[in-house]
């Protein structure tokens, strides 16, 4: 269907009908305050494109969340093109739904707003955590897996990160704001699992850093792991010189 073609939006709304952007798109890139899709969850896509990048304050909510899919069909997409989602929220929730197995690498910016977030593929993999005035991140226990969760997780949601599936490489980016993990709250399976963290207001006890500082688990040690992932970096860089407490 001819070249790859790059669609670039901005402004200060939008929304996104059902089969919107060809399966030729190589990327999409849409910037604005509020972005959302304009009908109920059907599973069919309100995005095709194998490299999709959205920006804004809200990115779908509850009741009109945007569909994604890499391609109207796998014989329409470029094998050899990564499959990548990138979501970078300004302050408020995310409500994302991928209606097939796409988007093996995705890119989260986050900050220290009070939202929800939420991204669910097809075949049971999911993102799912919350953000208040002081984190960015929190990322709960996994819970509520399901076989279908693009379609199947309208009256519960699941909680944690679980992208084991497809294994996908999940870097999570605050600008603003703490990272918390609960026990067992991340699993990428072979997938790479990357943290970087910004803030200020860390507290030292005894020369330990504890609640406060950028990233950490909820929980005191118990052997009990928070991620798994085939390769795991942490990058933090607080702004504040921990104090004796």
């Amino acid at each position: 269907m001819g070249a790859p073609v790059n669609y670039h939006y901005f402004g200060v709304g939008s929304a996104y009908v059902n089969s919107g952007m060809l399966p030729y798109a190589a990327s999409f890139n849409a910037s604005g305050t509020s972005l959302t899709g304009t009908n109920a969850p059907d599973g069919a896509a309100d995005i095709q494109s194998t490299s999709v990048t959205l920006t804004g304050n809200t990115i779908g909510t509850n009741t009109n969340p945007i569909e994604l899919s890499r391609c109207f069909n796998i014989a329409n997409c470029a094998p050899t093109l990564s499959k990548t989602l990138t979501s970078n929220n300004n302050g408020g929730s995310t409500f994302l739904r991928v209606s097939d197995i796409a988007y093996t690498y995705v890119s989260l910016k986050n900050i220290n707003s009070l939202g929800e977030h939420h991204i669910w593929w097809s075949n049971g993999d999911h993102i799912d955590f919350l953000s208040d005035n002081t984190v960015a991140y929190n990322i709960a226990t996994i819970s509520g897996d399901t076989s279908n969760s693009s379609t199947g997780y309208a009256a519960v949601y699941p909680t944690g990160i679980n992208t084991s599936h497809l294994s996908s490489n999940v870097n999570l980016y605050a600008t603003n704001g703490l990272v918390t993990f609960d026990t067992n709250s991340v699993n990428t399976n072979f997938g790479s699992f990357v943290v970087q963290a910004f803030g200020s207001g860390a507290v030292a006890d005894f020369g330990k850093i504890k609640q406060g500082d950028i990233i950490y688990g909820t929980h005191v040690k118990d052997g009990l792991a928070e991620i798994t992932a085939g390769a795991v970096t942490l990058n933090s860089n607080n702004t504040t010189t921990p104090t004796i407490s």
